[in-house]
């Protein structure tokens, strides 16, 4: 074998070999956990669950974060809200909060050794979330707010279910300067979306929002600014909440 013949070869292992080291030093490694296998997790905890299931919980919510952790959500589909409520109600239910805080943390380390890039953003808490039932729950900023009964989250209006307060031109602004103290443009909110009634004739998203700790339907109706928009009572996935019924449901 002549000598171009070994110097072409020798050139060909090289590239190959770099090639392979770049190509190694490029890829990030595979999620540790999928939707599927959180799934597959759920499953086997609600049809088989132990006489004492706070382990199974725990390994669920170990995957859940690590899932969050590497930069992952679940989908915003029918089985993706499931799950979420899922884990929200029942999987986190009497786990200490510091004890998730601590798990979490402990995800991060272990993930940053693999090199798994983390999730920058801040992801919700799930402990503090109020979300109930199947439709969107949504975690956003408060952009504008239009009066007593309805306020803009990421641009988009949404109006408080079961609620009715005046507009800004019958009242002087009371209702929206009531909005405005308790939750003002600007705070993060949560939007639990009305299963029944997923929004209203024009077009605005129905739901109990939630802001600084407080639940803006009933904060509306327990002040007297507001009233119960009683025809809609049966309409509504909230008809049943402690504050619907109090004020007439």
């Amino acid at each position: 074998m002549n000598k171009t013949v070994l110097v072409g070869i020798g050139i060909a292992i090289i590239a190959v070999a770099v090639f392979a080291t770049s190509f190694d030093y490029d890829l990030e490694p595979a999620p540790p956990v999928t939707q599927h296998d959180l799934r597959v997790m759920i499953d086997e905890w609600m049809n088989n669950p132990q006489e004492d299931d706070m382990e199974q919980r725990f390994e669920i919510m170990k995957a859940y974060y690590t899932l969050q952790e590497s930069g992952q959500k679940l989908t915003d589909d029918q089985e993706g809200r499931v799950m979420y409520n899922q884990i929200v109600k029942m999987v986190s239910f009497d786990i200490p909060k510091v004890e998730l805080d601590a798990m979490k943390q402990e995800i991060r380390d272990e993930l940053q050794e693999l090199g798994i890039l983390i999730q920058q953003e801040e992801p919700t808490d799930i402990s503090s979330s109020e979300c109930l039932g199947t439709a969107r729950c949504i975690t956003g900023t408060v952009t504008s707010i239009i009066d007593g009964d309805t306020i803009k989250v990421d641009g988009q209006s949404v109006r408080f279910a079961l609620v009715d307060a005046p507009e800004l031109k019958y009242d002087g602004g009371q209702s929206g300067k009531f909005i405005e103290e308790i939750c003002p443009v600007g705070s993060t909110v949560v939007v639990d979306q009305d299963d029944d009634q997923l929004q209203d004739k024009y077009g605005r998203l129905l739901g109990v929002i939630y802001c600084n700790d407080l639940n803006l339907n009933k904060e509306v109706l327990d002040s007297g600014i507001g009233d119960l928009y009683s025809a809609f009572c049966d309409q509504s996935e909230f008809k049943e909440s402690d504050w619907a019924i109090k004020h007439g449901c």
